[in-house]
């Protein structure tokens, strides 16, 4: 089934390649697809990878401005850390993006958009650790 999406979200690019089927639109527009082929209604899921549904769905502009944004953010929360530090949240941030690769949860369920977004926006609080709160300098001394 995972060839099956992979090769219905390639129709989606290909048929509206700037401006995708629309958010949330890409099971209405996989729905021919499985009709032809005769699935059960169940079959009608998101491609499992998060970068393709994106791509359909939003366009392929919109994928390389989320894949610009990413590696805009990785710089930032790498920026000033030390190397086992970088190291470790190098390995945790691949993690999550290869996690995406194999799935659309980061995108389609609210729960997959909050570990997504809160592990970004706490690796880019980590990289500020001099503005954080817990500085050295907000520290109340007892």
């Amino acid at each position: 089934m995972r060839i099956f999406y992979t090769k219905t979200a390639f129709a989606a690019i290909k048929e509206h390649p700037i401006a995708g089927v629309g958010l949330g639109q890409f099971s209405a527009f996989q729905e021919p697809f499985i009709k032809a082929r005769g699935l059960h209604a169940w079959a009608n899921q998101p491609v499992h990878n998060m970068y393709m549904l994106l791509a359909s769905e939003a366009g392929v502009p919109a994928l390389f401005f989320f894949f610009w944004f990413l590696f805009s953010m990785g710089q930032v929360a790498l920026r000033g850390k030390s190397r086992i530090a970088a190291i470790r949240d190098s390995l945790f941030l691949f993690a999550i993006f290869m996690i995406a690769s194999f799935d659309h949860f980061f995108l389609t369920f609210h729960q997959g958009g909050l570990i997504f977004w809160f592990s970004l926006a706490f690796f880019v609080y980590t990289a500020n650790k001099d503005k954080a709160f817990f500085s050295e300098k907000a520290k109340i001394s007892i």
